[in-house]
């Protein structure tokens, strides 16, 4: 008989895809991770974000491993689901993030240790979110004073727009607050565009010390 031509066939977009920055020099077709959740190198697995993005299926989800990504980022356009694919991570985006409503940033919060303890976005370029949307996944106990810095964004630009929490309508503002955070009843956290250095992603843990002023002698 005659052989097929494999390269002849079509396969639909998937609908989740994995993104690894240690995928260096994979080949076209194979298996880059083993046992891995990835299958084929160049359908359902990446070694850039923006690959990613511009090959899952409009509404899938791009797991990412901790790493660096050199270039920009645009999911403008196509609703994807963001999550890094470990209970903690630190991805770094050496270039532009752009998102837009219908994408999702998922963070999951296990304690108070950015990238090894709650998943944390650093952006060496500008960021512009324009109502995409926010998730937290509970994993920890806040305690009071706690600071996750969600997205650390370089230099002095600020970031462009405001979130939606996930599933909801509900606007992120400055300022926005977080009634029974994580499940913790009657604790409150409050999200900030201007956290950190002055101008990164942020939720604060209410802290309910009372403060006390000392006099000054004289």
């Amino acid at each position: 008989g005659t052989a097929p031509d494999i390269g002849a066939i079509e396969f639909s977009a998937p609908s989740i895809v994995f993104v690894n920055d240690s995928f260096i020099n994979p080949v076209i077709g194979q298996d880059p991770d083993g046992a891995g959740g990835a299958s084929i190198f160049g359908y359902d697995a990446y070694a850039t974000l923006q690959d990613a993005i511009d090959n899952v299926a409009g509404g899938g989800t791009v797991f990412i491993q901790p790493g660096t990504y050199t270039g920009n980022v645009n999911a403008v356009g196509k609703d994807v689901y963001f999550l890094p694919s470990t209970a903690a991570a630190q991805v770094v985006i050496d270039g532009d993030l752009n998102l837009d409503f219908g994408d999702t940033l998922d963070f999951q919060i296990a304690g108070n240790a950015a990238g090894a303890e709650y998943d944390q976005f650093v952006v060496n370029g500008t960021v512009s979110i324009n109502d995409s949307f926010l998730k937290l996944q509970d994993f920890y106990n806040p305690l009071e004073g706690d600071q996750f810095i969600l997205m650390r964004n370089d230099g002095a630009d600020s970031i462009d727009g405001e979130f939606f929490l996930e599933g909801t309508l509900t606007r992120l503002t400055e300022g926005y607050e977080f009634t029974d955070f994580l499940g913790v009843t009657g604790q409150s956290a409050y999200l900030t565009y201007k956290g950190g250095d002055g101008n990164d992603l942020a939720i604060v843990v209410e802290d309910s010390t009372p403060q006390v002023s000392l006099p000054v002698n004289g």
